[in-house]
């Protein structure tokens, strides 16, 4: 999330975090769309990201 501008306070990634354990987001709202479970009108972009470990 760095990369992309989001402010970060971890210096290292936690254990519980791996990019790997998440779907792709356009596929997943997608899916919710087909299904007729949702519509998106918005998408929000993260400004921070803040962890309790540091």
């Amino acid at each position: 999330m760095g990369k992309l501008g989001v402010v970060l306070n971890t210096r290292n990634t936690p254990l519980d975090e791996s990019g790997p354990c998440y779907e792709d987001l356009e596929e997943v709202l997608g899916a919710v769309e087909l299904a007729g479970l949702a519509h998106v009108e918005r998408r929000l972009r993260p400004v921070a990201c803040i962890k309790g470990n540091d």
